[in-house]
């Protein structure tokens, strides 16, 4: 999403330096977290434990740092 569409200011969407994932500032307090969110719903149901944990960690060694969790994903698991 362009960050002027998004209502926030250039200041508050930048790139990680180590990272192609644009992250966005969240309130004043300095928090980060990246504008690409990885959705968690087929953990655990769909896709097993293994291909799981290798999918997140993948995502989170590319910069992801938001990721869309609830407790009825993947049945509790």
């Amino acid at each position: 999403m362009d960050a002027r569409k998004s209502g926030a200011s250039q200041e508050s969407v930048r790139y990680s330096s180590d990272s192609a994932v644009r992250r966005i500032r969240l309130g004043a307090a300095g928090l980060e977290a990246s504008c690409l969110g990885f959705g968690c719903a087929s953990l655990g149901s769909r896709v097993g434990r293994k291909e799981g944990i290798i999918a997140l960690e993948k995502a989170f060694e590319r910069g992801v740092t938001w990721f869309d969790l609830a407790p009825a994903y993947g049945r509790g698991q």
